[in-house]
């Protein structure tokens, strides 16, 4: 497919320009809001199919984030970030986590106080939670899900976006569902970041069909403030764990990781991320 007739999941130009070429595929980058997107994109049927396939469902059983350690070094960043933001909450309230997976950051959450609840599109991937949030977990697209609006006062959406063939839908649910002044945040990887810069077309989180979206702040931005949201604020962050030097010698780690700490000043940390705030 020509690029060029692809409308971007963002802005919906069909004004590209290619970026990398891939055996799937090609990532273009939009003319006007510069999102960089997996052309063709693939259809609904075809992204459910993949994802409820067994193959990605133990493949993240297994990952770096389906882990408690993982989920409370999350928990703890994020209550970093919004008690030196601007936009933070006097309270904990009801809290909405979008793709909870197996349900660890609710679980954290709840211990930390917050009234959760989790939206998932996996069946077995809700099985794999913790019973006791089972109930809490609601089963499908979060466009489509009769959940009460204007109740939540933080909803979080943790390596979302980049899956989404529309994210400003999405975004616009969630904004829906949040209270007056409630809290977005939103973690995506990084095109801006270092090793993005550095790796190009070899970039360990270019894998189409997964990851069809592919944010800097610019894009990001645009994409937040075109759903309603205000008060948008994108910065970058490190990881909690660096996959791509895991098996680097023990000194080349210890270098690369005191890089990767230190490039998000520069905004090129290798996360993305960002708060808005529902008017």
């Amino acid at each position: 497919m020509n690029p060029k007739q692809q409308a971007c999941p963002i802005c919906q130009s069909k004004i590209s320009s290619e970026l990398h070429t891939l055996n799937s595929g090609q990532l273009v980058r939009c003319g006007e809001c510069t999102l960089v997107y997996f052309s063709p994109l693939p259809t609904p049927g075809e992204l459910e199919a993949f994802y409820n396939s067994a193959s990605y469902r133990d493949y993240y059983s297994h990952s770096d984030m389906a882990d408690s350690t993982f989920a409370l070094q999350r928990y703890q960043h994020l209550d970093k970030v919004l008690k030196i933001s601007e936009a933070s909450l006097s309270s904990k309230g009801r809290l909405l986590d979008i793709g909870c997976g197996h349900g660890d950051f609710l679980e954290i959450a709840a211990a930390a106080g917050w009234d959760v609840t989790g939206t998932e599109l996996s069946q077995e991937a809700v099985n794999r939670a913790p019973s006791s949030l089972q109930s809490s977990i609601h089963i499908g697209d979060i466009v489509n899900l009769d959940l009460s609006q204007s109740q939540y006062s933080l909803i979080t959406m943790y390596h979302i976006i980049e899956h989404l063939l529309d994210p400003v839908q999405s975004l616009k649910r969630a904004l829906d569902l949040l209270r007056p002044q409630g809290i977005l945040f939103v973690e995506t990887p990084n095109l801006g970041g270092l090793g993005a810069r550095l790796r190009g077309k070899r970039w360990s989180n270019i894998i189409p069909p997964e990851h069809l979206l592919y944010f800097e702040g610019k894009s990001l931005r645009f994409a937040l403030e075109s759903a309603g949201f205000h008060s948008v604020k994108v910065f970058s962050s490190a990881p909690q764990s660096i996959a791509s030097i895991a098996k680097l010698p023990k000194a080349a780690k210890a270098s690369a990781a005191v890089i990767y700490q230190a490039v998000p000043a520069l905004g090129m940390g290798a996360l993305l991320q960002a708060i808005a705030l529902r008017p």
